[in-house]
């Protein structure tokens, strides 16, 4: 649907091949489980899924995720990197939205682009499907998230006090 397969990026700055942006599949489910659990121990507070909860679901359940909206992997050698993802909204009035996520980049790739990468091309799939506006929910503790998405033009348009609860 006006996807481009692959998006080609130098993310890597010199340090080593180019790395590539493509759409994830269900063959990558593995690759995008085990990258996902590492994020929800690493960084938890970046995802609304707990890693108890996706250890429960097991690969079962990261499998249906991937065909549940648009999502892109950054890859270097075939090794997934990051990965994002936009999902439309499916109610007509709705229907020119987007919401962002999850989003994440490994912690020993971060800095050289791929997330910079990531967002471009969610941005290109989104503009793709005549989507006018992208949103995402970002907790207000997550500095670096933020500062990176207003980077990218991204404004701020309110506060949800106590939209999330994790419980013990």
């Amino acid at each position: 649907q006006g996807r481009d397969p692959a998006l080609p990026c130098s993310f890597t700055e010199g340090a080593g091949p180019p790395g590539m942006i493509r759409p994830l599949g269900a063959s990558e489910a593995q690759s995008y489980y085990d990258l996902r659990l590492e994020g929800l121990v690493t960084n938890p507070e970046a995802f609304l899924l707990t890693a108890a909860e996706a250890r429960e679901a097991g690969l079962e359940g990261a499998e249906p995720a991937l065909s549940f909206g648009h999502f892109f992997g950054a890859f270097e050698n075939e090794r997934l990197l990051g990965f994002a993802a936009w999902r439309p909204e499916h109610l007509k009035a709705l229907s020119h939205r987007g919401n962002v996520g999850p989003f994440f980049v490994t912690p020993s790739a971060q800095g050289r682009g791929l997330a910079k990468a990531l967002l471009d091309a969610l941005v290109a799939d989104a503009k793709a499907a005549s989507l006018r506006q992208l949103e995402l929910y970002v907790w207000d503790g997550n500095t670096r998230a933020i500062a990176f998405y207003e980077a990218a033009g991204f404004a701020h348009f309110g506060r949800v006090p106590s939209a999330v609860a994790f419980k013990d």
